[in-house]
């Protein structure tokens, strides 16, 4: 209350009363409260009951299989490319993809569920932000593509685990030419995305931008080029020798010519342990490659690339 308002209410012998009230209960309560913290403070302990786990999580895990494959029915029937124009209805994605619309309802409103894609009032889907963003064919830094060939490249080889498991052995051997390059040459483009805003870091990391001489750069098994071209962004002064399988290099020089550097390229064709990469190397980059070669392979190729 303000002074004025005090005044108009309570006479001053009045005011003083109700102040002495007041802090009576107050002291009263704080009193109170002492009283209660002692005496609580003495109270034997309960014993605290253990707390019981949840089947959640492990459910979460049962179905984290659903949204990748979810999200690639969806790209491969052109759902997120048809909604780039604006909201459409079921029907109207249906008529445009030629998918059922039984099937697009299901996927469609598993993506809402997703946050995916947002359904208004008239059953008209849209594009989110992400979605919008990533999940568009074409556009730069694109997971399209990625999540298309979930059904087709990488879920079919996780179905082999138990057997992996057992043998200690993966089931396809990827790091052999008889059987790599039909895996890579899908692989490799759609997951530029994911490599190439680590090349450019790792560029700038180097102060390559600052070269005041040629840098040579080795890139092993380049697949994509993509790390040698993230090099090669930064300077005018990199060079490239980008090593890999004579069915791969095909499209390393195509990408290579789609982002602008295609100038600044060499190629070395062969597997890893028996292609000549040269020497006089300033840098060497080996991405996402370690992993498919097994220990034996992978010791063998730090100490051919760098001397360990």
């Amino acid at each position: 209350m303000t002074n004025e308002v005090m005044r108009s209410v309570f006479s001053l012998g009045e005011l003083f009363d109700t102040i002495d009230w007041v802090c009576e209960r107050c002291h009263a309560r704080y009193v109170s409260i002492l009283r209660f913290k002692k005496a609580k403070a003495t109270m034997p302990k309960k014993p605290s009951k253990k707390k019981q786990g949840t089947p959640e999580r492990l459910m979460q895990f049962g179905f984290a299989y659903a949204p990748p494959l979810i999200i690639g029915a969806a790209v491969s029937n052109k759902v997120f490319d048809t909604l780039e124009s604006g909201g459409k209805t079921i029907e109207q994605v249906s008529k445009t993809t030629g998918a059922s619309q039984r099937g697009l309802r299901a996927v469609m409103n598993a993506l809402v569920g997703l946050k995916l894609l947002k359904k208004n009032r008239h059953e008209k889907y849209s594009l989110t932000p992400e979605s919008e963003a990533f999940l568009i064919s074409g556009k730069p830094g694109t997971l399209a593509g990625f999540f298309a060939m979930a059904s087709t490249h990488l879920v079919p080889d996780w179905l082999h685990l138990n057997e992996a498991v057992r043998t200690g052995t993966p089931p396809v051997a990827l790091n052999q030419e008889a059987t790599g390059p039909e895996f890579f040459s899908v692989l490799v483009e759609n997951i530029i995305p994911m490599s190439y805003p680590a090349a450019m870091v790792l560029g700038q990391s180097l102060g390559l931008a600052n070269a005041r001489k040629p840098v040579c750069v080795l890139d092993v098994a380049a697949g994509s080029g993509i790390w040698g071209i993230g090099l090669a962004q930064q300077s005018p002064l990199v060079r490239v020798t980008a090593q890999d399988w004579p069915e791969m290099i095909p499209i390393t020089r195509r990408i290579t010519q789609k982002f602008g550097v295609a100038d600044r390229f060499t190629y070395v064709e062969g597997d890893v342990l028996k292609a000549n990469f040269g020497t006089d190397y300033d840098i060497a980059t080996l991405g996402h490659i370690l992993h498919t070669e097994g220990e034996d392979r992978s010791r063998k190729l730090l100490k051919k690339v760098f001397g360990w």
